[in-house]
Parts: C-alpha cells; sequence; structure tokens
C-alpha cells in the first residue's frame, strides 16, 4: 500500500490563509491527500490539518515583531522538526517572507519540492530576496505581470499566475445603474496592532462626521471574529454596524465610499468599483525603516498597479480626524463615484486577470503528488 500524499502549506496573514484555503479544497477535490498548514480558520474549513493559528500573530515592523517573537520562535521550532523528521511531498509558501525564508533555507538543504506562491515583493524592497528564492525554490508562481524577470536566472521556474483577488471579487459591468447609498464602509485591517491604531482615529470621525450628515448609515467589516469583541468594546455606543468578512462583498455594493486599511483589501475595494481612502499607520521607527527602504512612490495597491493616486492616501501622521474628515467630505460632495472608480476597477482587472490563478497553482503541486 502507498503512503499517502503530503503537502505542508505555510502562511502568516488571514488574506494568505484564504488563498491557502482554495487550493487546498482544490487539491482534496483530487484525490485523498494529507495537508499540514500553518495558517488559519480557512485553512482548517478547508481540510487541513492546523499546525499553528500563523494568522493570530501576523505582525508587520521590526518593533511589532519583538511582542510576537517567542509565539514564532515556537512556530519554527514546530515546522523543522516536521519536515525533518516527516518530509512532505512538496512544501507550499504563500507570502509571509519573514518566515517562509527560513523554511526556503531549511527544505533547500533537506532536498523537499519548494513551490513560492505570492513571492517577496522584491520591486518594492530587500531585492537580495530575488536572489535567494530563485537559487533555492524550485517553482515561483507570481501574481503581478511585472514580476517575472526578478527571479528569473537561478533554478527556480518562474510563472505569471494573475492574481486571485481578480477571480474572487464579482463583476459588475455598470455602477452608474445603482446609485450610490448614503453608506460608508469601514476596513481597519488584519492584524491587531493596526486594527487599534485605526480606531484611534475613526472614533473620532465617526462623532464628527454624524453631526454633520446624520443620514449616513456606517459599517465595519472585520477580518476574523476574533477581532469583534475588541472591536465593539472600542466602538460603544457608536452607530456603526459590525459585519463579518463573508459579508463584505454584500456591504460594499453600492457603497459611497470605503476607509480601507492598506493592504490586500484595497485591491477588492477598487475592483468593486467604490471610492477609497487608503490608510495607515505603524510605529514611526517602522515607518523610517520602510520609507528609506521603499522602492515606491504609493503604498496602496490600486495606486501602485495604476501609477498614480487614484485613490487618496493618509499614510502615518497624515492619517489623522482632521485630514481623514476633510477628505471624506472631499469625496462624497464631489461626485467621485461615478466619475473615476469604474474606470478604475476595469483598468485593474485588466492588469491582473491572467487565467485561473488557483487552477494554475494546483496544475504545478499536483506535478510532485504523482
Amino acid at each position: 500500500m502507498k503512503p499517502k500524499k503530503s503537502v505542508f502549506i505555510s502562511t502568516g496573514e488571514i488574506s494568505g490563509d484564504i488563498y491557502a484555503s482554495e487550493i487546498i479544497k482544490r487539491l482534496k477535490e483530487k484525490g485523498d491527500l494529507e495537508v499540514f498548514a500553518l495558517g488559519g480558520e480557512c485553512s482548517v474549513q478547508a481540510g487541513a490539518n492546523l499546525i499553528y493559528d500563523t494568522t493570530a500573530i501576523a505582525t508587520f515592523g521590526f518593533l511589532e515583531l519583538l511582542t510576537t517573537f517567542h509565539q514564532w520562535k515556537r512556530v519554527w521550532n514546530i515546522t523543522k522538526k516536521i519536515l525533518k523528521c516527516n518530509p512532505p511531498s512538496v512544501v507550499i509558501l504563500i507570502d509571509n517572507p519573514g518566515f517562509n525564508l527560513r523554511i526556503v533555507r531549511l527544505c533547500h538543504q533537506i532536498g523537499i519540492p519548494i513551490i513560492y506562491f505570492i513571492p517577496p515583493q522584491v520591486w518594492v524592497w530587500r531585492r537580495r530576496r530575488a536572489m535567494l528564492l530563485s537559487r533555492c525554490v524550485d517553482w515561483i508562481l507570481t501574481i503581478f505581470p511585472w514580476e517575472e524577470h526578478y527571479f528569473k536566472g537561478g533554478q527556480a521556474q518562474v510563472k505569471w499566475v494573475g492574481h486571485p483577488v481578480a477571480l474572487k471579487v464579482p463583476y459588475f459591468k455598470s455602477f452608474s445603474s445603482i446609485k450610490a447609498a448614503k453608506k460608508i464602509v469601514f476596513l481597519p485591517g488584519s492584524r491587531k496592532k493596526e486594527i487599534n491604531e485605526y480606531l484611534k482615529v475613526i472614533k473620532k470621525v465617526i462623532v464628527r462626521f454624524l453631526n454633520q450628515h446624520p443620514d449616513y448609515d456606517l459599517f465595519m467589516v472585520l477580518a476574523s471574529e476574533r477581532y469583534k469583541e475588541n472591536v465593539k468594546k472600542q466602538l460603544l455606543g457608536l452607530p456603526i454596524h459590525i459585519k463579518k468578512r463573508e459579508d463584505l462583498y454584500q456591504v460594499l455594493q453600492g457603497s459611497s465610499l470605503s476607509i480601507s486599511c492598506s493592504g490586500t483589501i484595497t485591491l477588492e475595494v477598487a475592483l468593486m468599483g467604490i471610492p477609497q481612502i487608503i490608510v495607515y499607520r505603524i510605529s514611526n521607527f517602522t515607518y523610517f525603516l520602510a520609507r528609506l527602504l521603499l522602492k515606491k512612490r504609493f503604498i496602496g495597491l490600486p495606486n501602485i498597479l495604476l501609477n498614480r493616486e487614484a485613490y487618496p492616501e493618509l499614510i502615518q501622521n497624515n492619517f489623522n480626524s482632521d485630514n481623514l474628515l476633510q477628505t471624506i467630505e472631499t469625496m462624497i460632495n464631489e461626485n467621485w463615484r461615478e466619475s473615476s472608480a469604474q474606470k478604475n476597477a476595469q483598468e485593474i482587472r485588466k492588469i491582473l486577470t491572467y487565467g485561473d490563478t488557483y487552477s494554475q497553482v494546483v496544475g504545478v503541486i499536483e506535478n510532485y503528488l504523482r
């Protein structure tokens, strides 16, 4: 009797966990397979054996990492033991380079095949990572069309597979026939630290905005239910509806505006044809380091893709209640939605789409499961 094939998947962010779950589902449909995962609740629902919930300890920045260092050290020790004692048929890494690059080095030493889906954004910073991956990884599957050439020149096979968000977000042919509701959606991010920073500003803005616009409905969509009690406590007494991640597209449709924490969610909002303000705040030390290393003018993915500030950005100290309130007033009073949002959505969808992303990823993985 042949031993059951197994795969090891590692991701950190909630967005990566969502991508991992779709890959796991499709792999499971094709045959009996054991899946071990560093991920979150989505991977579990798809049928993976969860080794550790890494979505609960995801951070960005050096100082922020210090708060979860001991948890990540424990994850590394568990991972190392599993890979050495029970090597899988293939390892699939999704984003999360701070941790996953350690797995790359270990698997390369052991001789376990590695597929890196959503590699580090070396076109933004730390280009030396591209050399490591092209030398040590078997397959690099990129989500942006310009990434391929950064990873060529080594042993790795490199392929652009399109962005999974382009498949995930519903395509609405026209928003001109849908009258924008007096509704603003707040999207606070997927990490505890960034959510808390977001809420500090938003609490002040909500009170001031509703004093001037009492006829608006306000919604907040959370990346995970684990943050619900904390958010409800901080927004106690404020008239805002708290919704689950799976309600995102229903809530967004027909909205006047979204206040979006920088990240993959900004692409989803853009593809829905909804105007948005992209915001972000981290520790001043992390921001200073990031600015030294970043090679892009913008932080928001839609703006990077379009190479213009299609959506206003309020970053670090500029993300304050006065600036945000002023930007909200400008956008809801200028009919911004009809003139720009749908055009942006079409441009971004065209840039990101390249067939069925997940089918291409699963097709590469299957080569190691025969």
